[in-house]
């Protein structure tokens, strides 16, 4: 599990992303770095493709949503790899 909240590190842009977001600004890192799955920081399945869509839209205009992340967004290492791929798509 990845729990390093340190500036730079995916985890702390995510963290850092999410309390941008009307959905989940109220979630400390030490929220963040506890949680293992999406439903432990409250994210529902439907809130997690619209945070994608933000992030896309806030990093990475152009990408599209692609079907085969969608298993990927219940953990916090999954979502983490989603949003590596869409930085990648991006640069």
């Amino acid at each position: 599990m990845t729990t390093d909240l340190e500036t730079g590190t995916p985890l702390k842009r995510f963290a850092d992303f999410l309390r941008t977001q009307p959905e989940t600004a109220g979630l400390t890192d030490a929220d963040v770095a506890a949680a293992t799955t999406r439903q432990e920081l409250g994210i529902g399945s439907l809130a997690i493709i619209l945070l994608v869509n933000n992030y896309i839209v806030a990093h990475a205009p152009g990408v599209m949503i692609k079907p085969e992340w969608v298993s990927r967004l219940n953990d916090i290492e999954g979502i983490l790899a989603v949003l590596a791929e869409i930085d990648a798509s991006a640069a």
